[in-house]
């Protein structure tokens, strides 16, 4: 076969195989541009899925929301997924011609489940405050619905309290008392077939208005060991509701009885123990918490240690004090103190010194004076008297 034939046959073969596989297809007729709706004839309807824009032909819509343009285009339907409730315009294109309208947005009816705000979450009988609700009722599209709102309060003692509320400025809102009874308030709300889940509220007593103070044992020696013992009970608001566990209650001493405590109640009572003072003598005791303060309650503070033996002697210059004993026939505690006193003849003072005791005696050397003296050791209710040696 000759060279050139063989060339032609090849190129043959490669324009049958182009020819197939598309390389050489005709070309495709020019395409029609869609016809433009008539905008007059273009009506929207508010779906679930947003705004449907129904026409005949192609058209355009921007519809302008406060977050911007929302741009969709269509031959005959344009679906513009938005459904937040308010007034809306829009703009309608199609070929040369445009028109601009507007419609507002309706909420729907509020759906599953609600959110309703209650504050405070615990309040106290009586108190100036009650608690109050707020709740926003969305639809579906997070629209506030218009809908009204039912809330129904359960009280602890079997009394229910009902009101319808309106919804304005976004959102419905109420009070509700907070009864007079202590425990907790169970609030229900419901709109247009919609629930929420059960909110609660506390309720504490209220405020501490009475009480009943009691000395248990109102007297006691002062030798701080021996403890005064009182208890105030029925801690109470003036509806007779026992205070709440944890309540602050304050004790003060009156007078010479420097105390000040502060303990919790529990249960309406609080005990207290504490020592008197070392001086012997009649004090008095006030509680107080919040709106109430007790009447002074008496105590009676025994002297501490009451001695039957107080022996003094003389060693040389030297003082020496016992063995002291009590009333039972012990020796006093190490380092109870007894009072020394120095006197001339006709009783003026001329010095005071303490010493302590240790194993029930005590050693003291007075200074020298040039005129007789006395000396007068007092411990425990019991003076012991003895003349100072000449130096």
């Amino acid at each position: 076969m000759p060279l050139v034939m063989r060339w032609l046959y090849l190129l043959l073969l490669l324009l049958a195989t182009l020819w197939v596989w598309g390389g050489f297809a005709p070309p495709a007729a020019p395409a029609t541009e869609p016809a433009p709706a008539d905008l007059d004839k273009i009506r929207v309807t508010p779906e679930s899925a947003g705004l449907r824009f129904r026409g005949t032909g192609w058209f355009r819509v921007y519809l302008y929301t406060p977050a911007g343009p929302i741009v969709g285009e269509g031959q005959g339907e344009v679906l513009v997924p938005y459904r937040r409730a308010g007034l809306l315009t829009y703009r309608l294109e199609a070929g040369a011609r445009s028109k601009e309208g507007e419609l507002r947005l309706e909420s729907r009816a509020p759906v599953t489940p609600l959110a309703p705000k209650v504050g405070a979450r615990a309040v106290r009988v009586g108190g100036a405050k009650n608690p109050s609700l707020v709740i926003h009722p969305l639809d579906g599209a997070a629209n506030v619905s218009s809908q009204p709102v039912e809330v129904r309060v359960y009280y602890p003692d079997g009394r229910t309290w009902s009101r319808t509320l309106p919804v304005r400025h976004q959102l419905a809102w109420t009070y509700f008392p907070s009864g007079d009874k202590t425990g907790v308030l169970k609030v229900v709300v419901q709109s247009a077939g919609a629930r929420a889940e059960r909110a609660e509220v506390d309720v504490l007593p209220g405020r501490t208005v009475a009480a009943d103070p009691a000395a248990q044992k109102p007297a006691a020696d002062a030798d701080g060991r021996d403890r005064w013992q009182l208890t105030l009970g029925g801690v109470r608001d003036r509806l007779g509701n026992p205070a709440l566990d944890g309540l602050a209650v304050s004790g003060v001493g009156g007078g010479p009885l420097d105390v000040f405590v502060t303990r919790p109640a529990n249960q309406g009572r609080l005990p207290l123990v504490f020592p008197p003072p070392s001086q012997a003598g009649n004090y008095a005791f006030e509680f107080f918490s919040e709106d109430f303060r007790s009447a002074p309650q008496p105590l009676l503070a025994r002297p501490g240690l009451r001695v039957s033996r107080l022996p003094l002697a003389w060693e040389g210059r030297v003082l020496v004090i016992g063995p002291v004993e009590d009333a039972r026939s012990a020796l006093p505690d190490d380092g109870t103190p007894a009072r020394l006193q120095l006197l001339d003849r006709q009783g003026r003072f001329l010095l005071e010194e303490t010493v302590v005791l240790e194993n029930g005696r005590a050693r003291w050397q007075p200074p020298a004076f040039a005129q007789p003296t006395w000396v007068v050791v007092e411990l425990g209710g019991r003076s012991s008297r003895l003349e100072v040696p000449a130096p």
